[in-house]
């Protein structure tokens, strides 16, 4: 793990990333246009990062919701566990079959995810 560095320190180092790029168009770029951020760990924090954003699109997944947005052609997308965004509901249980350990039960969940922006003490139907 490396050391933490600032906002600052970080986007100087994009930017000798993006100059060494463009003085060496004989180089490939990395193949993949997105860059991952796993740091935000509150709803306040996710909050705060589409603020920032302003427009972007968010996405969920089984486990996690997705903030992203487009600069040019690469998304820069912050990952926030699900469960710490919204409320998990459990709405049955599944029998999980496995190759070499007994089958077991799971539960079956569907997620209430508020819009992050809304206030914890505004009434849900003030939001619609």
């Amino acid at each position: 793990m490396s050391d933490p560095v600032s906002n600052s320190e970080y986007a100087q180092g994009l930017r000798e990333i993006a100059q060494w790029l463009e003085d060496h168009p004989e180089c490939a770029h990395p193949s993949v246009n997105i860059i991952e951020n796993y740091s935000i760990n509150t709803k306040e924090e996710a909050a705060t990062v589409i603020r920032a954003f302003g427009e972007c699109q968010k996405d969920y997944s089984d486990n996690c919701l997705y903030i992203r947005k487009k600069f040019g052609p690469i998304t820069f997308s912050y990952a926030i566990l699900r469960y710490q965004v919204c409320t998990a509901r459990v709405v049955g249980k599944r029998r999980v079959e496995a190759y070499f350990a007994p089958a077991r039960e799971e539960d079956i969940l569907e997620w209430d995810c508020d819009p992050i922006l809304q206030p914890e003490d505004t009434p849900k139907e003030e939001n619609a």
